[in-house]
C-alpha cells in the first residue's frame, strides 16, 4: 500500500490506516515523482488528493477526498482536482465534501470521515496526571488559520499567568510575533505519539478550529483526538466543532469563535472526557462500518495484491 501526497501537509489518517493494514500489507509513503519511478503493479496506490491527472499502473487506485485545498486560489485548485484528476478504481469522500462535489461516473465510492488511530487508546488515563502545562494547541500554526486570534485571546485573558504549549509547524512570522511571550511555548512538528504524550501533560486542550472556508466543512481531527485521549477540552464556536462534539457526545467547554478564552475560568476544572467512549471514532470501526475494510479485503482475496 503506497500513500501518495505532496509531502507538505500533515495527514493523520495515514498513520491510522498504517496501523489498520500493516499486518497484511507493506506500507510506504511517496511523492508523485517517486511513485512514478516505482513498480506499483501489485500495490494499492492511495492518493491523498492533490492534482493527479495521470493514473499510475497500480493494482488498485484509491482517491481519498477527505479534505479541501487551503490558501490562495483554493477554489480553483479544488476545481482542477474534482474535474481533471484521473479516474480511480475507488473514491473515499466525507459526507460534507460529497454534498458539494459530485462525480458523474461509475467509480465506486465509500463515504467515510477521518477517525483516530486505534493506538490512541493506549494513551488514555483513568486519572488525570499532574499538569506540566495549562493549555495546549495541536495543529498548523499559520496565518491561514488566523491562529493569532486564539493566541491573542489567551494572552488577553491570562497574560503571563498560564502556559500555552503550541505543537505543530510554525510559520516564522507567527513565532516572531510572540517571541517575547515566554509562556507561549512552540515545539515545532512532533510525531503523533509525542503529541499524545504531551496532551496528557496539559490541564486542558485548546481545540481552536478556523471559522472560515474550507475549515467550516472539514473535520477537526484534534478535537477527536483530545476527546479520545480523555482530555479536558476548550473549543471555539465553529460549525464542525459543534457537529462532531454532538455526534460523539464529547464533554466540551465552549468559547467564542474568535475570542475563545474570554470567559474561561481561572480554575481549569470543568468535566473532562475520561468517561467518554472513543470507539465509534476509531479508524478500524469507521472503516468496517463504511465498507472500506470489506472492499480492500475482497481485493486481497483476488490475489491481485501482494500481502505479507
Amino acid at each position: 500500500m503506497v500513500f501518495i501526497h505532496d509531502g507538505r501537509a500533515n495527514y493523520p489518517s495515514i498513520g491510522a490506516f498504517r496501523e489498520l493494514w500493516r499486518a497484511r500489507l507493506a506500507i510506504e509513503e511517496m511523492t508523485l515523482e517517486a511513485a512514478g519511478k516505482a513498480d506499483l503493479s501489485d500495490a494499492i496506490c492511495w492518493y491523498m488528493m492533490g492534482f493527479y491527472p495521470r493514473k499510475l499502473p497500480a493494482a488498485l487506485t484509491v482517491h481519498d477526498y477527505k479534505s479541501l485545498s487551503l490558501g490562495r486560489f483554493s477554489a480553483f485548485k479544488d476545481f482542477l482536482k474534482f474535474r481533471f484528476n484521473a479516474k480511480p478504481d475507488l473514491r473515499i469522500l466525507k459526507q460534507e465534501i460529497k454534498a458539494t462535489h459530485s462525480f458523474r461516473d461509475d467509480v465506486p465510492e465509500v463515504i467515510q470521515d477521518i477517525g483516530v488511530p486505534d493506538s490512541i487508546l493506549s494513551y488514555r488515563q483513568a486519572v488525570a496526571s499532574a499538569a506540566e502545562y495549562d493549555f495546549c494547541y495541536i495543529g498548523a500554526i499559520s496565518r491561514e488559520r488566523r491562529i493569532h486570534l486564539m493566541i491573542d485571546s489567551f494572552l488577553s485573558r491570562f497574560a503571563q499567568s498560564k502556559t500555552l504549549l503550541m505543537m505543530g509547524e510554525v510559520e516564522p512570522i507567527v513565532r516572531e510575533r510572540y517571541r517575547a511571550n515566554t509562556n507561549i511555548i512552540f515545539t515545532g512538528r512532533l510525531t503523533q505519539p509525542a503529541l499524545f504524550e504531551n496532551m496528557n501533560k496539559c490541564a486542558a486542550v485548546a481545540c481552536y478550529f478556523p471559522n472560515h472556508f474550507p475549515h467550516i466543512v472539514q473535520t477537526p481531527t484534534k478535537l477527536l483526538e483530545a476527546a479520545a485521549i480523555g482530555s479536558r477540552i476548550l473549543a471555539n464556536e465553529q460549525p464542525m466543532n459543534r457537529v462532531k462534539a454532538s455526534e460523539f457526545g464529547m464533554q466540551v467547554r465552549w468559547g467564542e469563535a474568535a475570542d475563545m478564552f474570554r470567559d474561561c475560568p481561572d480554575q481549569l476544572d470543568w468535566a473532562d472526557n475520561r468517561q467518554f467512549d472513543p470507539a465509534p471514532m476509531l479508524t478500524s470501526v469507521m472503516s468496517s462500518r463504511s465498507g472500506l475494510t470489506g472492499y480492500i479485503e475482497n481485493v486481497l482475496a483476488t490475489g491481485a495484491l501482494t500481502s505479507r
